[in-house]
């Protein structure tokens, strides 16, 4: 079945759409699923619900405290801050913002080996990427994947952009975005 189908006339959105849905059925196990997976994402949880209690009761100066001394950067526990609010204390709620990561992320990766390598690739990288389980995987270490996440969308700003001193000089904005994308990584990553 293979050799009949040419790989190369698939189009793009047909791939984004196989990807998109490979994406949530290989993942979605493990976000409904609601069993903690090790201490790192119990210690999340734990900080973000007290973060979130601080906001709440505008204790400000125990809510920077807690963001400064914790064990990994602040953004794996601001993320899921909204979401907690929204969908109620639990792992799941948790677990939203990453699975959207995630998502993206296999989006995005399909994206950048289109630009790089037309559709075969597209179909490889999208489909390997998104039956793998690293999604499981990345909810012990939930900053990882908004790291990457981050990182995917820089080289994709790259790919999109010639950098040049022209590129520095006269496209403040598109520079300005860049920028932010690198603070938003730094936000989330962690060793």
């Amino acid at each position: 079945i293979i050799n009949k189908i040419d790989l190369n006339k698939v189009e793009i959105k047909t791939i984004y759409f196989i990807v998109v849905i490979l994406s949530i059925i290989f993942s979605l196990n493990a976000l409904i699923n609601p069993q903690l997976h090790g201490e790192d994402e119990a210690t999340t949880f734990k900080i973000a619900l007290n973060l979130l209690n601080d906001l709440k009761n505008f204790e400000i100066f125990n809510f920077f405290k807690t963001i400064i001394t914790v064990n990994h950067p602040p953004g794996r526990y601001l993320l899921p801050i909204p979401f907690i609010e929204i969908f109620g204390e639990n792992i799941v709620s948790m677990r939203i913002p990453y699975f959207f990561l995630w998502i993206g992320s296999c989006v995005l990766t399909t994206k950048i080996a289109f630009k790089i390598g037309g559709s075969f690739n597209a179909i490889l990288a999208g489909l390997f990427l998104s039956i793998s389980g690293l999604f499981n995987l990345e909810i012990q270490s939930l900053s990882h994947g908004a790291s990457v996440f981050f990182g995917l969308l820089l080289i994709n700003e790259y790919l999109n952009n010639k950098i040049s001193e022209d590129y520095i000089f006269n496209k403040k904005f598109d520079l300005f975005k860049i920028n932010i994308l690198l603070l938003a990584g730094f936000i989330f990553f962690s060793t």
